[in-house]
């Protein structure tokens, strides 16, 4: 390096150069500049402090040999001349030691690398590259181990060896303590700092793991209430399933059942006076029996007399069709033979349509097209007029209605209101209708409508259909 050609610089010597340097006044320092050429390189400003203390260091720590007047002010401001420079090399030898722990090891080094002796800066240089340079001597000690060699100097100067440890060792000792509390204050503090940002970390932290906690107990909440609901569900839809399986498998039993129910009703009320004419006949035979009256034969020939009338009575039950009757198939012809008790049929008769067809008939002539209760009820009576006498005809009366009600104002005559909401209410009770009864057997179903698209589904579903105006000549 520039103080010695063959020294290995290390982290503290740069430290107590920098010391050094700093402690160069203001006057001495630009003095240097004015007269040390290395000062004129690099941009040089004799009036920037700063400058000319930063190019000193680099002066001192580059490859090439510092000047003369550059070493003096080391000297100057080093340790060099309170103690090296008082001191032989043959004493630094011997007592480096000690020296450097009452000094310290850098502040040692530096004052003899600046020294003027060659010998000095030699021993100076030898020792830096040593893996260390000085023992580890507390100052006490080195104390006692100088006060020997130097008594009778200390004596000459007026100070006993008593009073050398009530002394103060030296300046450099004290300023080394002083930075050494510096650096612990700065430590100090930077710790401070770094643990107040831990603290306010971890504060953070907990806040968060607070708020993280209260929203997985509200998630969990949630998830529980979920999972509530999931099952109440789930059992809901598992009853809703267990009774829709149910109802598919009996509802064509009881359809089945309604229907063979119904028609057993009407077949008994169509062949209640032929039974109980057969009945009489049947109690009289067995009165007779009962007293004697008649021997074996004649009574033998009395049961077979009885059950050829019973044959006649059931093939009599309905009247004789005539030869137009039998060859009318339109459902005008059905509806005449029903009615004059020859055949069977479910006649559905769609309300509001047939008053809407038959408005001659059911409105007033200028009156408003709006269809009352008493214009209802005038169709409903005409209905039961014409069906009532004949049993062998079932009529069914269906009305758009807000509420779901049912009457029967004739044994064989039902009317409906269907109830709900939306336009085609009655429609959809007219076709549920047909699908029950044709559900039930081969009945003939004929229904009064003007409605083409109603009457095509119907005919679809297997009914025959009659228009508002052809129904309206059997009124």
């Amino acid at each position: 390096m520039a103080l010695h050609p063959d020294m290995r610089w290390t982290p503290e010597l740069d430290t107590e150069l920098r010391r050094v340097i700093e402690a160069c006044p203001d006057q001495e320092l630009t003095a240097l500049a004015q007269q040390d050429p290395a000062f004129q390189s690099g941009g040089f400003r004799a009036g920037n402090i700063v400058a000319l203390r930063s190019r000193a260091v680099q002066l001192v720590t580059g490859s090439q040999p510092v000047s003369d007047a550059l070493r003096r002010v080391l000297r100057t401001h080093s340790l060099h001349r309170p103690v090296v420079g008082l001191l032989a090399a043959t004493v630094l030898t011997d007592f480096r030691h000690e020296l450097a722990a009452l000094f310290g090891t850098p502040r040692l080094l530096l004052a003899m690398l600046a020294d003027e002796r060659t010998d000095v800066r030699d021993l100076a240089a030898r020792w830096l590259r040593q893996e260390t340079p000085g023992l580890a001597l507390a100052p006490a000690e080195a104390a006692t181990r100088l006060q020997a060699p130097f008594a009778r100097l200390l004596e000459t100067v007026g100070t006993g060896a008593a009073t050398v440890a009530t002394i103060p060792l030296t300046q450099e000792a004290w300023h080394d303590a002083r930075q050494q509390l510096e650096q612990q204050l700065r430590d100090s503090r930077a710790d401070l700092r770094r643990l107040k940002g831990v603290d306010d970390k971890y504060a953070r932290q907990r806040e968060r793991q607070t708020s993280l906690e209260h929203d997985l107990a509200a998630a969990q909440a949630r998830l529980k209430e979920a999972e509530a609901q999931t099952r109440a569900a789930q059992r809901e839809r598992d009853a809703a399933n267990t009774e829709l399986a149910r109802e598919l498998r009996h509802r064509e039993e009881r359809l089945q059942a309604a229907v063979e129910t119904r028609l057993a009703i009407e077949a008994s009320a169509w062949l209640t006076p032929a039974r109980a004419e057969l009945q009489t006949m049947r109690t009289a035979v067995e009165q007779l029996t009962s007293l004697g009256a008649f021997d074996a034969a004649t009574m033998a020939r009395l049961g077979a007399t009885l059950a050829q009338r019973l044959r006649e009575a059931y093939a009599n039950l309905l009247p004789p069709a005539t030869a137009v009757d039998t060859n009318d198939d339109s459902p005008a012809g059905l509806l005449r033979r029903a009615l004059d008790g020859r055949d069977a049929v479910i006649l559905l008769i769609d309300g509001h349509n047939v008053l809407f067809g038959l408005q001659g008939r059911y409105l007033p002539p200028q009156g408003a097209a709006a269809y009352t209760a008493a214009t209802r009820t005038r169709l409903v009576d005409d209905i039961v007029r014409l069906a009532a006498p004949s049993p062998a005809c079932r009529a069914w009366v269906v009305f758009d209605g807000p509420t779901r009600t049912e009457s029967t104002p004739a044994r064989n005559v039902r009317v409906t209101y269907s109830g709900g909401e939306g336009e085609h209410r009655a429609d959809a009770a007219l076709i549920d209708n047909i699908r029950f009864f044709r559900a039930g057997g081969d009945f003939p179903i004929l229904l009064v409508t003007n409605d083409n698209g109603l009457a095509s589904e119907a005919r679809r579903l297997g009914a025959r259909t009659l228009s508002a105006r052809e129904f309206g000549s059997f009124l």
